[in-house]
């Protein structure tokens, strides 16, 4: 059978329990040994279960239209989502209207010669991803609401005239090459100018690097 592997992993997850790496050694050594041919493969990183707008699944409609796979494999049922009205459509409409075969190798789970048994256990699974991704969310917005009234930086990139600390990356530290010219841009503005005049002042000013269009 041609097998295509997916394997997904969000930020909020034991990296080292479900990294992309394990995830993929698990399902191709699965597809190795039961005979069936690997066709080729995608994953998501850092990327939630709880929508299906990926570029991993993307890929799998592509090769599916194709008509270059048979089948689908993953780790566990949670890889292919945690929205449980999604992954129950995807698992109870999308793939058998395509024709193709869906293994969740943790769950024993083949959609090909399920039992009733599997079949129940894999809806209540689904009804826990889906509120083990809801407590996640919550968990995270209220450690990111103590953090913001604690006046930590969160964002990935420091803004223009900063650099991220190395030692804390939600501290903030001046940019010893941008930070003079957010200082001069601040004197300006203090001493009246306008930012249409401030902007001239800066294209004279500012070295041909530091400009933005």
């Amino acid at each position: 059978m041609k097998v295509w592997l997916y394997y997904r992993l969000s930020r909020d997850e034991d990296e080292e329990l479900n990294s992309l790496n394990n995830q993929r050694k698990i399902i191709y050594n699965f597809a190795v040994s039961n005979g069936h041919q690997v066709v080729g493969e995608s994953f998501d990183d850092n990327v939630s279960g709880m929508h299906f707008n990926r570029e991993g699944i993307d890929k799998i409609y592509e090769v599916v239209e194709a008509g270059k796979i048979e089948a689908i494999i993953v780790k566990d049922l949670s890889r292919l989502g945690r929205n449980y009205a999604e992954t129950g459509r995807y698992l109870e409409q999308i793939f058998p209207r395509m024709g193709i075969r869906f293994v969740a190798v943790n769950d024993q789970y083949d959609s090909a010669k399920n039992t009733d048994t599997v079949q129940q256990m894999a809806v209540f699974k689904n009804v826990f991803n889906d509120f083990y991704a809801a407590d996640a969310s919550a968990k995270v917005r209220t450690s990111l609401g103590i953090l913001k009234r604690q006046g930590k930086f969160l964002g990935r990139q420091a803004p223009y005239g900063y650099r991220i600390d190395p030692a804390d990356k939600y501290h903030l530290l001046p940019d010893e090459e941008t930070a003079p010219v957010v200082r001069r841009i601040f004197r300006l503005f203090l001493g009246g100018s306008s930012r249409t005049a401030i902007a001239k002042q800066l294209k004279k000013f500012l070295p041909r690097r530091h400009r933005r269009a």
